[in-house]
């Protein structure tokens, strides 16, 4: 079973794993996982798309009932769980925020890619002039240009950053957000892999 959720040879170029001169070391995994995929016997895509792709790039010949398309390997229904008004209230009371205030989440890794900064910069007067507190949770290779920005743009008050934390201690939180914020940049491995 090959679980595909990204065009990863794509992906480790454009994140600059493997530097974008080494166009022959490109084209050998190319190869690679054209040869490999022969051997599969059955698929997981991320999208219809992301099995478009493999199938034109790699001239894959997939058996009729030897794919399936799963949109995400976050089971949804756990976040269907109810959680109490008085569980709310404490968490808001345990997180500093009031009542009053909306919330605003990123649930994600904080890397450069992502760009959050640029996020954070763009935004920082509208995070600044509405009545709400943006929680940041989880870490990665920006955490720290991340919290610079912050104080930067003077955004300490309106800003939370939590650890990463395990699903099942953050389906609680999760029931607390008003907005939802999902920033992909517009770029080839963005656009293509999420459903």
């Amino acid at each position: 079973i090959y679980d595909v959720r990204s065009p990863r040879i794509e992906m480790a170029f454009a994140n600059h794993w493997i530097s974008s001169s080494k166009q022959r070391i490109k084209t050998v995994m190319h190869r690679s996982e054209r040869v490999l995929t022969r051997f599969v016997d059955y698929f997981i895509f991320i999208t219809e798309w992301t099995k478009q792709y493999y199938q034109e790039k790699y001239a894959l010949h997939i058996r009729h009932n030897a794919v399936s398309i799963i949109p995400t390997w976050v089971d949804v229904r756990k976040f269907s769980q109810t959680v109490s008004t008085p569980e709310k209230i404490r968490l808001r009371k345990k997180l500093w925020i009031k009542s009053t205030q909306k919330v605003l989440w990123y649930v994600w890794t904080i890397s450069k890619m992502r760009e959050i900064s640029l996020f954070l910069k763009n935004q920082s007067h509208w995070i600044k002039t509405n009545p709400l507190t943006l929680v940041l949770i989880w870490d990665g290779d920006d955490l720290d240009a991340v919290k610079q920005v912050i104080q930067e743009c003077w955004l300490q008050e309106k800003c939370l950053v939590l650890w990463k934390m395990k699903q099942s201690e953050l389906i609680p939180y999760m029931h607390l957000f008003d907005y939802w914020r999902c920033h992909l940049p517009d770029i080839f491995v963005f656009s293509n892999s999420f459903p």
